[in-house]
């Protein structure tokens, strides 16, 4: 497998590297140069020359021969570098941060997992009318309050049209677009044996432009700078044009880095990141419940990284730990360096591509890039071929006898289980009537326990009726209607035997004519019935009392005891 990674930005524009993975076990990388002279060197013999010629004419930008010996790495024998330009491979490209435009927007939990189109919808309006103007993807955060962080990434289509148009100069097809953030968090990531848990710091220092990238167990937040090590050197250089020192346009790729370490550029540098970063701090939203959060180191990579001066001083600026990150490339080599002003650069890149080649199909967040729309559709057409659609018809044609079979045998198939569900219907039904004929012989089973109980205390029971016989003379002109078994044996206390009693009391004809026990709880009898009845022995509670003023001068009650078992023997 051969990828061709493309630089459009950071590390100074139009730069690649060719990565090869050797017998299926280990990757290889080797540093082109210029994409736009990619094209002219294809065969493998002006690779070749090219590369054995370390010490070509330096008016070419970006062939190997360009680097002096001391800015460029060990090359690989001719013999394996030949047959490596032969096979054409997939196009990998790094956008410039300032081609991707970031917005943010949260949703609603509930919402988005109730229909994850929700998203989609909510991105397109936020794009509004530039939808069909810019390649997006959106990329989730983990839920906060019931609440997600969304970041929605989008790069015009004409900025992503030249970096496919500079792959296929360099002989490869055009498969992804990268955001640089993704390149750079995956080699971060690759270099840490643990999970992010607390926020961190990346800082990516470029030639033209830099990114950095807050992280933490959540979300992340990118902000692209306007900020470069070119621009904060020229700076310095113009201060010192007066002093006849240098100037850094006319410098090559190793004279700058050493100019970019010097002290006065390492404290300007640090200056102007530790401003960019105070920004991110007051105006991103990065805060917690009662104070603003802090991150617990910064990691710094790119050309300005490795300066002892620009570390501590953006340390004392920001009170925090800075660290001088150089990402590995682990099992991976290269076979041809880039210049020592660009290796930090590209081993992050490197690394980040790989790890993200290895991962591409397990996330949509990893797996996300910027293709053109109508690049994305030829690209899942690209095995839409003319002689694959002949092996295909041929397919076909020898599969209409075996799919005849097949059709009889699942047309019997369907009978089959149009009889099964008709049985299954039929037993259902079944099932049904047996689940209420079950109900109704619990319900019986019930009153019989009910009957068995009283039957088995009838020697009890001339107590208890001589006291409510008693209870009925006290209150006077009282009678009873009717003794009854009340209550279902399942949702009885255990202990008690419960039995409703039914009687008439004579009352007043003046008082209320309705028969709500609140409105005839204030009647005399009433509350002299209750009393009597309530000091019996035998009666360990009244579960429910219910009276009624049916006819004049006469009132019903409807009584539910709870008899103790002890009381009556």
């Amino acid at each position: 497998m051969i990828v061709r990674l493309l630089s459009m930005g950071v590390t100074g524009g139009g730069e690649s590297v060719e990565m090869k993975k050797e017998r299926g076990v280990r990757w290889h990388a080797r540093w082109l140069g210029r994409a736009d002279v990619v094209g002219a060197m294809r065969t493998g013999a002006a690779e070749v020359a090219a590369c054995e010629d370390v010490a070509a004419a330096p008016g070419v930008a970006g062939r190997p021969g360009d680097l002096r010996p001391a800015d460029a790495g060990r090359v690989r024998s001719a013999a394996r570098w030949m047959a490596w330009p032969a096979r054409s491979g997939v196009g990998w490209a790094v956008l410039r941060p300032s081609d991707v435009v970031r917005r943010e927007f949260w949703l609603e939990e509930t919402a988005l997992r109730a229909d994850p189109g929700v998203m989609r919808f909510e991105a397109l309006q936020h794009l509004g009318s530039a939808a069909s103007d810019v390649a997006w993807n959106v990329r989730a955060g983990v839920p906060q309050g019931g609440r997600v962080r969304v970041e929605l990434r989008s790069v015009a289509v004409r900025q992503a049209e030249r970096a496919c148009e500079q792959l296929e100069a360099a002989g490869v097809g055009p498969e992804r677009l990268l955001d640089p953030a993704d390149v750079l968090e995956a080699a971060w990531r690759e270099s840490r044996e643990s999970a992010m848990v607390e926020p961190g710091l990346i800082l990516f220092l470029g030639e033209q432009e830099s990114v950095l990238i807050w992280l933490d167990d959540t979300a992340r937040r990118v902000r692209n700078l306007a900020l470069g090590v070119r621009s904060v050197v020229e700076e310095v250089t113009g201060r010192r044009a007066g002093a006849g020192r240098q100037s850094e346009r006319g410098a090559s790729p190793a004279d700058r880095l050493e100019v970019a370490r010097d002290e006065e550029v390492s404290v300007t540098l640090a200056a102007r990141a530790h401003l960019e970063v105070s920004r991110l701090f007051t105006t991103a939203g990065i805060q917690m419940a009662d104070q603003p959060a802090r991150p617990v180191g910064v990691w710094v990579c790119g050309e300005a990284a490795s300066a002892p001066a620009f570390v501590a001083t953006l340390a004392s600026r920001l009170g925090l730990p800075v660290h001088a990150w150089e990402a590995s490339l682990g099992d991976a080599e290269w076979w041809a360096e880039p210049p020592v002003a660009r290796r930090q650069e590209w081993n992050a890149y490197v690394c980040g591509v790989l790890r993200l080649w290895r991962r591409r199909r397990e996330d949509e967040a990893i797996d996300a890039c910027f293709l053109p729309p109508v690049r994305s559709g030829r690209l899942a057409r690209r095995f839409a071929h003319a002689t694959l659609m002949g092996a295909a018809a041929l397919v076909t044609l020898g599969a209409i006898p075996p799919a005849l079979h097949y059709h009889h045998l699942a047309k019997d198939m369907a009978d089959r289980v149009r009889r099964l569900d008709e049985e299954v219907q039929r037993l259902q039904r079944i099932d049904t009537e047996n689940r209420a004929a079950l109900h109704r012989l619990s319900a019986e089973r019930s009153r019989v326990e009910a009957l068995h109980e009283l039957a088995s205390a009838r020697l009890r029971w001339p107590r208890f009726l001589g006291g409510l016989e008693q209870c009925l003379e006290e209150v006077e002109d009282a009678w009873l209607d009717g003794l009854h078994p009340a209550g279902d044996a399942a949702t009885r206390s255990s202990g008690a035997l419960h039995v409703r009693v039914t009687g008439c009391l004579l009352a007043s004809e003046t008082g209320p004519q309705s028969g709500a026990l609140d409105e005839l709880e204030a009647e005399p009898r009433v509350q002299a019935l209750l009393a009597q009845v309530a000091r019996l022995p035998s009666i360990e509670r009244i579960e429910r009392e219910r009276f009624a003023r049916t006819e004049p001068g006469l009132l019903r009650f409807d009584l539910e005891l709870a008899l103790a078992e002890e009381a009556l023997r």
